[in-house]
């Protein structure tokens, strides 16, 4: 499924710029150590390397063809859809606009509750801005490569990763004792107990009912934010 793994790209990618992986307060937090002792700054590079190696390894295997397979995104719902799509744009706009939302929406708030705005540096906004960079070039790069590779039928595929078991056949790797064993992925959503159908009819009037509730505090706190200045 292509267009499902531009989407997924997208949001991993995501997860290296600001405001989304924490990357604000990890930032806050490494200066924060830097200042104190850089000692200690090392366990939050640690931390951060780690972080970064799992995003890149799970990109890597979504970017892998392992055999020719059915393409089923037909099968995807059109309101699904929509929505994956709708959080990947909002994606990439978040980390576009970034600075602009937090001058406009984030730092008066912080003003007016802390009475001061620490802002990030020029260079940092730099760097965020070639990560962004990158991330729209991503899945660009994967799209024209698809495009190309479903013209000219020129795939690479490859095995899967098994850590290093796999056997010459295919979807097949050694396990205990040198068995051979089927690769095989299955989940268990216990259907009896939980109506998906149900839960699901529940959980969207919940959460409209949350919303607008927010909705309306967040209303009344800045009204009254504002009657208060006055």
């Amino acid at each position: 499924m292509p267009k499902i793994t531009y989407i997924l790209l997208v949001g991993i990618a995501g997860m290296f710029l600001a405001p989304f992986g924490m990357l604000i307060s990890k930032w806050a937090a490494l200066k924060a150590l830097v200042d104190a002792n850089p000692i200690l700054a090392v366990i939050v590079i640690f931390g951060s390397a780690a972080t970064l190696f799992f995003w890149t390894k799970w990109m890597g295997k979504l970017t892998t063809v392992i055999n020719p397979q059915p393409n089923i995104e037909k099968e995807v719902r059109a309101a699904d859809w929509t929505s994956l799509s709708i959080l990947a744009v909002l994606t990439i706009l978040l980390c576009l606009f970034f600075p602009l939302a937090s001058t406009v929406l984030i730092d008066p708030y912080i003003n007016s509750v802390y009475h001061t705005v620490i802002s990030m540096e020029q260079g940092n906004l730099l760097i965020m801005l070639i990560m962004l960079v990158m991330l729209i070039i991503l899945p660009v790069i994967l799209m024209i490569s698809v495009t190309r590779g479903r013209a000219k039928m020129e795939y690479m595929y490859t095995d899967a990763y098994l850590g290093g078991t796999n056997t010459r056949k295919p979807f097949k790797y050694f396990g205990s004792m040198g068995r051979v064993v089927n690769v095989q992925t299955e989940n268990y959503y216990l259907g009896s107990l939980f109506d998906e159908k149900r839960i699901f009819k529940i959980g969207v009037v919940v959460s409209i009912i949350l919303l607008f509730a927010l909705s309306v505090a967040a209303g009344v706190h800045f009204a009254v934010a504002g009657m208060v200045g006055l």
